[in-house]
């Protein structure tokens, strides 16, 4: 029992020396260490860089070559005694360079330089040189009037992104909620404890008064055992109320994502959530605010854009294509060129490409798949959104019916608190009994524990309302802002 007690002071002594945990500390430890929000900002990184990766499509595109070659070729009786050869070599040296872009729009423009040079021995000829300067665009006409798969896909990348992006956000709202109900759950488990050890500290008191009466003769002995009895009880409560809040504090470490043990728990801060009477709540406030603001929904929202669109790229498949083509060259032969040779050159050319898919079996498939997709991603949001409108009404319901109690369990208090004052009195005076002040302590305890769940009750109903209604976090880019005050007070903004 001495050993007990000072393991019990030691504890007490290290949770009152201990740095106290805070709910905004709690919440902060949330978003650097929870394991499931570090994964998902990983998949939103991975998504931006699909994104990015989507649009390489429309990056300029350069490209050269050099080359360089000798051909030899056997020469005729007669063009052997004309050029003193047996055959004749030709070294050729060809350097070109060439820039293509596709735009947006799906008009695709190609610029090229490239010279040309030659030596032929034996014709003693001066080595001729050709540099060719050209340029060609390709107009589809259809994707003017439509859109090009490229552009479809880039915007399909930038949907699905923006859609991680709001996974990301909702992961870190679930994520926070827990720990939010987790705290609460530790704060609740503290103060019981409390309770239960200052309940339990009146008792030895009353015992040590109760055994000096009965020392004196002016008490009977048999009354103590139930003293005894009540103090038994109640070391039971504190060392239940000890595993739960050790319990409890391993919930809310998880919640975080930080690793603690009984050395390193802080005791939580003791401020609570003050709601007043909200008076009449109007869910379909909270609803439609879910609505604009919960990034589930935004997402799902996002993906059933996207979804519309590897439709419209589908349907896009089994359309005809129809290509306007212009291109413009111009050559310039080198100074050292025969003068009977034309010395530059231009040509241009334009031209007209049709195309259509004859069987379609492909493209058919392909849009009844992504209609049927389509279909399901709005089922799906509609759905969301449906379930969405019951968890704000319930979690609206829970919190009216959660203050009530609340209410009630805070005017038990006073009334038992009142009547222990009372009991107390009576004892001095000869007029009550010890085991009637301990009856009444027993009832004023327990009605502290009501008010303590009941304000635990409170807390977490709050927290649901913000979750539930989008309102627990905002997001500036990927920065997120929790909304502390709203965890506090219905009203606060």
């Amino acid at each position: 029992m001495l050993f007990r007690a000072l393991v019990l002071v030691l504890l007490l002594t290290s949770i009152a020396c201990a740095e106290e945990l805070t709910l905004e500390k709690a919440v902060e430890n949330t978003l650097k260490l929870q394991a499931d929000i570090i994964t998902s900002k990983l998949d939103s990184d991975a998504s931006k860089s699909a994104y990015a990766g989507a649009g390489g499509a429309f990056d300029h595109v350069l490209s050269s070559n050099a080359e360089i070659a000798s051909a030899e070729t056997p020469l005729g009786e007669i063009e052997k005694q004309t050029y003193n050869s047996d055959k004749l070599t030709s070294d050729t040296e060809t350097y070109a360079v060439k820039l293509s872009k596709l735009t947006r729009s799906g008009i695709s423009v190609e610029t090229s330089a490239s010279v040309f040079r030659q030596n032929d021995v034996p014709y003693n000829q001066p080595t001729q040189a050709t540099s060719i300067i050209g340029i060609a665009i390709n107009i589809p006409l259809f994707d003017l009037l439509m859109e090009n798969k490229n552009s479809t896909n880039e915007k399909i990348a930038l949907e699905n992104s923006r859609a991680r992006v709001d996974d990301y956000f909702f992961q870190a709202s679930s994520s926070i909620y827990q720990t939010i109900a987790a705290y609460w759950n530790y704060l609740a488990a503290y103060e019981r404890l409390l309770v239960y050890k200052k309940s339990e500290e009146n008792i030895q008191k009353m015992l040590s008064d109760f055994e000096k009466l009965v020392e004196a003769k002016e008490r009977p002995r048999a009354d103590a055992n139930q003293i005894r009895a009540n103090l038994a009880m109640k070391q039971g409560l504190v060392v239940s109320g000890e595993r739960d809040l050790s319990t409890l504090g391993y919930q809310l470490a998880a919640s975080m994502g930080v690793s603690i043990d009984e050395t390193t728990l802080s005791p939580p801060s003791g401020k609570w959530a003050t709601v007043d009477d909200p008076g009449k709540l109007s869910a379909d406030m909270y609803i439609q605010n879910s609505y604009k603001n919960r990034f589930d929904i935004k997402s799902l929202e996002r993906v059933v854009h996207s979804a519309e669109l590897m439709l419209d790229m589908a349907r896009r498949g089994m359309k005809p294509d129809l290509d306007v083509y212009v291109s413009a060259d111009y050559s310039d032969k080198g100074r050292d060129v025969t003068a009977d040779v034309v010395s530059n050159a231009r040509t241009v050319k334009a031209g007209i490409l049709f195309s259509t898919p004859l069987e379609r079996s492909f493209g058919k498939s392909d849009v009844a798949q992504k209609e049927i997709a389509l279909r399901q991603w709005k089922i799906n949001f509609a759905n969301a959104k449906r379930k969405t409108a019951l968890d704000v009404t319930s979690a609206l319901n829970e919190l009216k019916q959660n203050l009530k109690a609340y209410e009630f369990s805070v005017e038990t208090v006073n009334l038992y608190q009142e009547a222990l004052t009372v009991e107390e009195k009576k004892l001095k005076l000869g007029m009550s009994t010890v085991i009637d002040v301990i009856n009444t302590r027993e009832n004023y305890q327990n009605a502290l524990i009501a008010k303590i769940e009941g304000l635990r009750l409170v807390a977490v109903s709050l927290a649901g309302v913000a979750y539930s209604s989008g309102g627990m976090i905002t997001a500036d880019g990927d920065k997120i802002m929790v909304n502390l005050s709203g965890l506090y007070s219905l009203n606060a903004k």
